[in-house]
């Protein structure tokens, strides 16, 4: 994902129309709107039985910071993501993301896609010149990760060392379940600490909308 130009398309707040944001990530982390993409959302966008569909022209896409495509490129480079399952239902570009729960790579020979500077047909019949590489299932299990360490550390442990203490009247043991208690709260601090990194809402006020994200569209050139 590092230096990557993606477009993020997710349910509007009708449930029946998509909100289409273009965002840069600069490593594997929750990706940025960027307002120096400029691009036009044609007719035949929306949300139909369940799928969703985005016509959408760019008209400065060939660079942008950290990246650029390649119009003469055979096999070029694209990763693609989706889900989680809850709609994420908002106007906004900027809205906060969650992390997908799918995502794969594939090539494209981008001689097949040079055309008129126009929005384009929307054509699945043909896939020459576009090779899937991967496929595969992801999760976010770090924020429960977190909470189960920490539950166990001061909800567990350390009222287990108490009991320790004043029943079996045993420093020793009660020094060593402290001690374990301490080390399972530090790993629980270092995997929320972590877990923060990796969202904007954690370094940025919160934007208050749902969280929840719908179709998760990577392109990376």
């Amino acid at each position: 994902m590092k230096n990557t130009l993606m477009f993020i398309m997710y349910a509007d707040s009708t449930a029946t129309n998509v909100t289409i944001s273009p965002r840069l990530s600069h490593d594997n982390t929750e990706p940025s709107y960027t307002s120096n993409v400029t691009y036009t959302v044609g007719p035949g966008s929306g949300i139909s039985n369940g799928t969703m569909t985005a016509r959408v022209l760019c008209h400065n896409c060939r660079s942008w910071k950290g990246g650029s495509i390649d119009p003469t490129n055979t096999a070029a480079s694209f990763l693609f993501a989706s889900g989680p399952r809850v709609s994420l239902n908002s106007n906004s570009a900027t809205a906060d993301l969650q992390r997908h729960s799918s995502y794969g790579t594939f090539t494209m020979d981008l001689t097949r896609a040079v055309g008129a500077g126009q929005l384009p047909s929307i054509v699945t019949a043909d896939t020459s010149g576009t090779i899937q590489d991967t496929d595969q299932s992801d999760n976010d299990f770090l924020p429960a990760l977190h909470a189960a360490l920490m539950i166990i550390a001061f909800v567990g442990l350390m009222p287990i060392g108490l009991l320790i203490l004043r029943i079996m009247n045993s420093a020793k043991w009660h020094a060593l379940n402290q001690s374990l208690s301490a080390a399972v709260a530090l790993i629980g601090v270092f995997v929320g600490v972590y877990c923060g990194t990796l969202y904007n809402r954690v370094c940025q006020p919160l934007n208050h909308e749902s969280s929840s994200l719908t179709i998760f569209t990577v392109a990376k050139f």
